[in-house]
């Protein structure tokens, strides 16, 4: 009987071994939390699930997105001569993995390799950076596609970025141009806010500092990004751009702001005008001070109400930042009249200074 006992434990101790949490030195319920195939408690081998992602089976997207290389350390702990995290044949010299053939698999090793989507050569080597695959430089002279990321607050010749799905990039300007030409520059890119100027176009390819560009580079789907330098000034508060339903012609409206011995001018404010259509489209637009009791603002035609506030300087417009509002009249309703008056000051954004149409 006791041996059939001893027997008994002898065939269920590997049971106990080849699982892994350790309970008076016995490892067996196994934690892979880096998921790099081995046990973070006793270094024994441990399946990695397809389609996991980490450090060693999936890098990170590219610059330009596309999948690349999914191991960069091979463990071999079964010594079967494959790593036991990717399945690479670790007889050949260590390399960087490369799909020129584009089947999933590195063409030297055979490990297998998410399928790259986008060829990028950022750094010119004529060799996807991604996936290793020969792509051909651009001669001089020759059009490319320049894809400018001018991020979220940054427009080229008054208009903003785009989104492109298949890159992964938003607020991006799509130039085709030829190799050697000059980049947009201060001219056409500008800050929303104004309180920054266009500085340089970069790309970041993984080598230091990021590389400046002046003209256009000898590479399809080269992605730049827009830097800008603070120029000091205060930022404002632009007016957001308008659907197709909006008439975005304007006219000029004025806004008297002395009434008997008072005045909305008083103390610096910003004097805005609030303006909404039949639609539920709504914009605010900064008045321009002409002299202490005066402002005018330049109004979309396609909107049908307006009340003017005053509130301090640097408050956001649009949306146009109620908290902030010292004070705010009546709505009037736009008619041929282009000329209000403040006729009663009135504090806060629930209590209503009263204005008139005079002219």
């Amino acid at each position: 009987m006791k041996f059939k006992k001893i027997f008994a434990f002898l065939l269920a101790a590997p049971l106990f071994l080849s699982s892994c949490i350790m309970n008076n030195g016995i490892c067996y319920v196994h934690t892979d939390a880096n998921k790099d195939g081995i046990c973070d408690v006793c270094g024994s081998k441990v399946k990695v699930e397809p389609g996991e992602s980490d450090s060693h089976d999936h890098d990170h997207e590219g610059e330009g997105g596309g999948s690349v290389s999914p191991c960069t350390t091979h463990t071999d702990l079964d010594f079967d001569g494959k790593c036991d995290v990717c399945g690479a044949d670790l007889s050949v010299p260590t390399h960087s993995h490369v799909d020129g053939d584009k089947d999933g698999k590195c063409d030297i090793c055979g490990a297998n390799m998410g399928i790259c989507t986008l060829h990028i050569d950022q750094n010119l080597d004529g060799f996807c950076d991604n996936c290793g695959a020969t792509m051909q430089t651009v001669p001089a002279g020759s059009e490319v596609a320049i894809y400018l990321v001018l991020s979220s607050v940054g427009t080229i010749d008054g208009a903003p970025g785009t989104t492109y799905p298949e890159l992964y990039l938003e607020n991006a300007y799509r130039l085709n141009a030829r190799v050697g030409d000059p980049l947009p520059g201060k001219d056409r890119i500008k800050h929303i806010y104004k309180s920054a100027d266009f500085d340089s176009w970069v790309a970041y390819e993984g080598a230091g500092a990021p590389t400046v560009y002046t003209t256009v580079p000898g590479v399809n789907n080269k992605i730049l990004y827009a830097q800008f330098t603070p120029n000091g000034t205060a930022p404002v508060t632009p007016t957001p751009t308008p659907g197709p339903d909006v008439d975005t012609t304007t006219t000029t409206f004025t806004l008297q702001t002395n009434f008997g011995s008072e005045n909305w001018s008083t103390a610096d404010p910003l004097i805005a005008a609030y303006a909404w259509d039949d639609s539920a489209n709504s914009y605010t637009f900064a008045g321009t001070k002409v002299n202490d009791n005066s402002y005018t603002f330049d109004i979309y035609n396609s909107m049908k109400h307006v009340l003017f506030v005053r509130a301090p300087q640097g408050t956001t417009l649009n949306p146009l930042d109620w908290s902030a509002v010292w004070n705010q009249t009546d709505n009037l309703d736009i008619g041929s009249s282009v000329t209000a008056k403040i006729t009663s000051w009135s504090s806060g954004n629930q209590g209503h200074s009263t204005a008139e149409w005079v002219y």
